[in-house]
């Protein structure tokens, strides 16, 4: 699979127009799992009873 840096953004946009069709074969091959926010809403319960960052 491909390793990507997407922040540069001009290096993207070239990556995914030299790799269109093989890009385009693995989105219409694959489905997107939509309703990440959904599942980890309860989550945001516990979160708010931490104090300061929960990642370093």
């Amino acid at each position: 699979m491909w390793v990507l840096d997407t922040a540069d953004g001009p290096a993207f946009i070239e990556f995914l127009t030299a790799r269109w069709n093989e890009i385009r074969d693995v989105i219409l091959a694959r489905s997107t799992q939509t309703n990440e926010a959904g599942r980890c809403a309860i989550h945001n319960l516990l979160y708010s009873e931490i104090n300061g960052p929960i990642t370093v």
